[in-house]
């Protein structure tokens, strides 16, 4: 499992990786003030227009405002919201309390050869459909309200939050999620035992409503540019350049499915619905870092005024689809109350969530 945890959060700060080429950050800055005019802002304002021109050669120059790619990832986090889903145990006669985790990613197509060239794809077109979302984990649990309230009626609540910094070679990976929601489920048609060993779990009808609130970054450790000196002075900056990816969703799913149970062990699931998804996400990114002057033993000058470089770019609403159609899969193995489920589910056209969830139903 932690190969499959440290593979997820890979390849989704890859994702914002490339995506420093993406920003045409236009690098601005508010000059430091040392003596009112003296040798240390002469020195400045000389040799400060070098550092601005070696930075901005190295964020990138094409797009500044990658919409679908941040659409992408909006989408994606959208698909990655149905970990511990318990679609295709309906039928059990008191409760059922699920743990899982879910990938999901977001594509033009499920052309997967689109990924060998993603990177190359970020520089040369300056925007791509393609995104990346992760659940790291969530709880479910379900309870059947037959005996009390209606007869076939499931009502389950669930909960996921994840928070972690996590280094990947001068980077870091920034993860603060949380996500809430309510489900209510309905056999319109009960299960039935064909033999002792085939059963059928009927059909059912699926709806809920799932927040989440997700702020991903990756903070970039820039090249440093070149250091400027006089041979009296010398200037530098240290610049760190963070993606994020902000977003506050509502998704109302509209599903039916049905499953079978073969030779006791073995549940095989099937189904057809659609999200709506209601509200914002944004992707930015941010570059800022201080100048520094120092003397020629390096002890570092303190300014009057503090000077920086900054700069702001990227997509604000870039929200996922409204309506996003689906269709659901699922392949699961139990053993007395103990079950082991992993879902599929394919968006058109070309979005997709698999995930792994364990748990017990009684």
């Amino acid at each position: 499992m932690k190969r499959i945890k440290y593979g997820i959060m890979i390849f989704m700060a890859m994702c914002f990786l490339g995506v420093n080429s993406v920003f045409a950050l236009t690098v601005q800055h508010v000059t430091p003030n040392y003596d009112s005019g003296g040798p240390i802002d002469t020195f400045v304002s000389a040799y400060l227009t070098n550092i601005l021109n070696d930075i901005d050669s190295d964020v990138g120059t094409i797009d500044s405002t990658p919409k679908k790619l941040a659409e992408s990832f909006a989408n994606a986090g959208t698909y990655s919201n149905f970990a511990a889903t318990q679609r295709g145990y309906q039928g059990y006669d008191l409760f059922a309390v699920t743990l899982g985790t879910m990938f999901a990613g977001h594509m033009s197509s499920y052309d997967v050869s689109q990924l060998k060239d993603l990177k190359d794809d970020l520089k040369n077109k300056g925007d791509v459909e393609v995104g990346a979302g992760w659940q790291a984990w969530a709880m479910q649990v379900g309870l059947n309200t037959s005996p009390w309230l209606l007869d076939g009626l499931y009502l389950g609540l669930k909960l996921g939050v994840v928070k972690f910094n996590m280094p990947i070679g001068d980077n870091k990976l920034k993860v603060d999620y949380i996500s809430i929601g309510a489900i209510a489920d309905y056999q319109i048609l009960k299960a039935r035992s064909i033999t002792g060993a085939f059963v059928w779990r009927g059909i059912t009808v699926e709806s809920g409503l799932l927040y989440q609130k997700n702020a991903t970054g990756v903070i970039l450790d820039v090249a440093e540019p070149t250091p400027q000196t006089d041979g009296t002075y010398s200037m530098s900056v240290d610049p760190s350049l963070t993606f994020a990816l902000d977003s506050n969703i509502v998704t109302i799913p509209l599903e039916i499915n049905t499953a079978i149970r073969i030779a006791w062990f073995l549940n095989l699931s099937i189904g057809v619905g659609a999200d709506i998804n209601f509200g914002k996400s944004d992707l930015v990114a941010k570059l800022k870092g201080d100048i520094k002057v120092y003397d020629n033993t390096d002890n570092l000058i303190e300014p009057t005024t503090p000077g920086y470089i900054y700069t702001n770019a990227g997509v604000k609403g870039a929200n996922p689809k409204v309506f996003a159609p689906k269709a659901m899969v699922g392949l699961g193995f139990c053993a007395g109350p103990v079950m082991i489920d992993i879902p599929v589910t394919f968006y058109f056209p070309g979005g997709f969530n698999v995930g792994i969830s364990a748990g017990f139903v009684w």
